[in-house]
């Protein structure tokens, strides 16, 4: 699962006449949201290229609270996944519905820390749920645009994986979801992961790129709306007992919409 973009197909959208900077900050409450995601997805194995496709689709509850001046408290519950392929074979994620996870971000929403989670099915799910909300600025305004980059450790496959993503962001003006006003925001990123670890007793490591591009939508009231995404992804598995490598390549598409 990707969830560190998103879409949100709105049925009413408009320009609507910008001021000037504004202050932000993300603001306590609680916001449920719908998350769809399609990836396709080749890789090759021994000279073997395997084409498949695999759709998601997740509820999620947010509850943000106050834990002190720059530090805010995100409580993230996975209400329910469903998830297909086109390879015969069913997936089954009953064991993700429930999920809760616990971290701490910025007000701006900077991410600090979340709860690990040793269970190599949920890992990567674990680490997307607890960066769901997009980093942005302390002051917005139309025309503003910013680079951020940031390092991390994410969690996937039973991997650790050191994660720096430098990201680009343009602050394209107003705009109106479901009758409440918002900034609409256009945000680029390019990503490098690195890591190793060990997946049913395999030791396996991971290099690859990704780059992607979005649009997501602000409430100037502290509410992350939702947003849409595009991200293209190359990565590369070794089989280090084996030496054997294994490219994958994948393209996903993933949209967030705020239902309440």
């Amino acid at each position: 699962m990707i969830v560190r973009s998103a879409l949100v197909a709105f049925a009413l959208s408009f320009p609507l006449a910008v001021a000037g900077a504004q202050s932000f900050e993300y603001a306590p409450g609680t916001s449920h949201y719908r998350i769809t995601s399609v990836s396709k997805i080749s890789q090759e194995i021994m000279g073997t290229r395997n084409d498949m496709e695999t759709s998601a689709d997740q509820k999620v509850s947010v509850v943000i609270s106050k834990r002190g001046k720059d530090t805010l408290a995100l409580t993230t519950t996975l209400d329910s996944v469903t998830a297909k392929a086109s390879m015969p074979m069913p997936i089954d994620l009953s064991q993700l519905r429930g999920m809760k996870v616990n971290s701490l971000v910025s007000p701006l929403g900077v991410h600090y820390s979340s709860e690990r989670v040793s269970d190599p099915a949920m890992q990567q799910v674990a680490s997307e749920l607890g960066r769901l909300l997009p980093r942005l600025r302390a002051k917005l305004a139309s025309g503003d645009a910013w680079t951020d980059t940031t390092k991390d450790k994410v969690q996937q496959m039973g991997m650790d994986i050191e994660r720096t993503v430098v990201a680009t962001a343009k602050v394209l003006g107003d705009t109106t979801i479901a009758g409440e006003r918002a900034w609409r925001i256009e945000r680029s990123h390019h990503t490098l992961l690195s890591g190793s670890g060990d997946m049913q007793g395999q030791a396996l490591t991971l290099e690859g790129t990704a780059n992607g591009m979005g649009i997501m939508y602000i409430s100037p009231k502290g509410v992350y709306l939702g947003s849409v995404a595009k991200e293209e992804a190359k990565n590369t598995i070794t089989l280090v007992a084996s030496g054997m490598v294994i490219p994958v390549t994948s393209v996903t598409t993933a949209t967030v919409e705020r239902l309440r």
